[in-house]
């Protein structure tokens, strides 16, 4: 396919689906359709002779399709500003437009949020965690800081926010 075609994946019961974990510490479920989130990082393997290519392309949502095999969760980057910190992680918000923006601007985010945003991320660290110079821990962070995170998103509880609601997509941080 060309770069930037959309594609339909189709996921099936005997789709696998995998966590390049890399060694970090992961807690959270990557293991259906479920847990997919708008914004994650996923490498999808392609079932033999699945893919449909009409021959006016694949300029819209829906006309090219094919069938996953593996869906494999891959370490992302996502650039936010800090919005609070505690002893091993730290939330961000200002996140970018993949995760709609507010109440005005919704979009799809997961099978079981069709209209929501994502205005928060809860970034775990763990001793695998890189910070980069002259940073040394989530202590050198403040509120306010413009940050770029690598890891691994989840979908964890997050169902889309509602008036109140601390539940919020967690990344476990990498390099």
């Amino acid at each position: 396919l060309p770069l930037g075609s959309f594609l339909t994946v189709n996921i099936l019961g005997s789709t696998q689906f995998r966590i390049d974990d890399d060694g970090l510490p992961v807690s959270s479920t990557f293991a259906s359709g479920n847990d997919l989130l708008a914004g994650q990082t996923v490498e999808v393997d392609i079932a033999n002779n699945t893919l449909v290519v009409p021959t006016a392309g694949c300029g819209t949502i829906g006309n090219c399709t094919a069938t996953a095999e593996k869906v494999r969760l891959e370490k992302g980057t996502i650039t936010g500003r800090v919005a609070s910190t505690s002893a091993s992680s730290f939330t961000i918000d200002q996140l970018p437009s993949i995760f709609g923006s507010a109440i005005t601007n919704l979009r799809p985010m997961s099978a079981d949020c069709q209209l929501c945003f994502v205005n928060s991320i809860l970034v775990n660290t763990s001793s695998q965690t890189e910070f980069e110079s002259p940073l040394a821990g989530v202590s050198g962070l403040a509120t306010n800081n413009i940050v770029t995170v690598r890891g691994l998103l989840f979908k964890g509880g997050f169902a889309g926010p509602s008036p109140g609601s601390s539940l919020r997509p967690p990344l476990v941080a990498g390099e």
